[in-house]
């Protein structure tokens, strides 16, 4: 595995005692993850506003993860009743770090909620309908449908799976959005929050949400920082490619349109799918992430959302060399979206900047801006582009927002304001849509 080497003089740990900087930062990466024990790297590894001709827009205690068997160190089985029995009757420790973090813990999930069959279907009915009248054109019924999906495919990183579908589908391939939720967060709040229902529900393009498990991550944190679940056809990163794959064998997808975005440690995981899968994403919208392979365990992960400078061709390098995946010749990496608050104290808007240093040497680019606009009321929008023009990775910086998805519940986007979700008159969703094309 690549080692990458922090420049010094980011200054940021001096700010804190090591105390509160590990319980401001727990929320990303879950206190009592199955790695917070042994920062090694995980199991089954040896070390751990117009648009322009491009689309541009001018976590209960631990002992439940004790109780876990590695059987090859690629999938993870039984636990014991006991050991879970006694994690759910403990409070969380932390719990005061993240205090009312979950403000749609007891949500109804609404617009025709139920589960999804193996075959992809609503409430287990072969086509779908939920015994829906549907009109000649069209795949779904008049409701749209939301709920936890059942396959027969592999889960390496035992992670659950839900299926946003739109109401009167077309029937020819759409574009598919794979959605991934913050700690203390689950599938159903960011369905809820975060506007990408709204969006897909208008523009008519399918929703996949992952959700953790506390079996994984007390905190329903994704385990972005381990090893053995960033790395392509491992862990958790190789559950979240076999539901885009569920998905392309129920749904019919627009294979050049499968986008990926998450919010804070999901969008550390949206990194490492764009990262690892690059040939199935076209693009990955990040709010409040960092750059691909910025921690390989536990601890480094809280160095990471604290600030960690690299040099590009270091992001590069360990991009390249870790991700698992042979570039072709001409091969041309994802677009990416970076959104971030500027009062963001959690993961610091310094790693914005890294992540757009690695992505533009990606796609073979200076990390300087060829064109900047401010969009709302305090969003600045810096785009990179390519020898074409074309913008290959884009920021969105908010002045007056901590760590949260823009959202805009004013203009259907998203449901309220809350913790995780700020209302700053600006529709990420909708904004990244618009960019990736997702309503032609």
């Amino acid at each position: 595995m690549a080692t990458l080497s922090s420049a010094p003089g980011t200054g940021r740990l001096s700010v804190f005692s090591p105390l509160l900087l590990f319980l401001s930062l727990l929320p990303v990466l879950g206190a009592c993850s199955r790695y917070a024990a042994d920062p090694g790297p995980g199991p089954g590894t040896d070390g751990p506003v117009a648009s322009d001709a491009d689309g541009d827009v001018a976590d209960a205690g631990g002992a439940a993860s004790d109780a876990v068997d590695f059987v090859d160190g690629s999938a993870r089985v039984e636990f014991d009743a006991d050991a879970v029995a006694d994690a759910d009757a403990h409070a969380d420790p932390y719990e005061d770090a993240y205090e009312d973090a979950g403000p749609f813990e007891d949500a109804d999930v609404g617009d025709g909620g139920g589960d999804f069959g193996a075959d992809g279907s609503a409430d287990g009915s072969v086509d779908g309908s939920a015994d829906a009248e549907f009109d000649a054109g069209f795949i779904t019924g008049d409701t749209s449908t939301f709920g936890e999906v059942e396959t027969d495919r592999p889960n390496p990183g035992s992670l659950r799976s839900f299926f946003f579908a739109p109401s009167r589908m077309p029937n020819r391939p759409r574009p598919l959005v794979v959605a991934l939720h913050g700690c203390t967060l689950s599938a159903e709040d960011y369905y809820e929050g975060a506007g990408w229902r709204d969006v897909a529900e208008r523009e008519k393009f399918w929703v996949l949400y992952p959700g953790q498990s506390r079996w994984n991550n007390a905190n329903l944190c994704f385990n972005w920082f381990s090893v053995f679940d960033s790395t392509r056809g491992e862990g958790e990163v190789g559950s979240i490619f076999e539901m885009v794959e569920w998905a392309r064998d129920t749904h019919p997808i627009d294979g050049a349109r499968i986008i990926v975005t998450g919010l804070s440690a999901g969008a550390f995981m949206a990194v490492a799918m764009a990262a690892t899968y690059p040939d199935v994403f076209a693009g990955a919208v990040i709010h409040a992430g960092g750059p691909y392979r910025c921690a390989s365990n536990f601890l480094e992960g809280l160095t990471c959302m604290a600030g960690r400078n690299a040099s590009p061709s270091d992001w590069l390098r360990v991009l390249t060399e870790d991700n698992g995946f042979l570039e072709p010749p001409g091969f041309v990496w994802p677009r990416l979206l970076v959104w971030h608050g500027l009062n963001d104290d959690v993961v610091v808007p310094m790693e914005a900047t890294e992540l757009v240093e690695q992505w533009t040497a990606a796609h073979g680019v200076d990390a300087v801006a060829d064109a900047v606009q401010q969009i709302g009321r305090t969003t600045i929008r810096r785009a990179y582009h390519d020898a074409t023009g074309r913008s290959v990775v884009v920021t969105y910086l908010t002045e007056t927002m901590g760590h949260a998805v823009q959202i805009a519940p004013g203009r259907g986007c998203g449901l309220e304001t809350s913790r995780y979700f700020a209302d700053v008159g600006v529709c990420a969703a909708q904004e990244s849509s618009d960019f990736f094309e997702l309503a032609r």
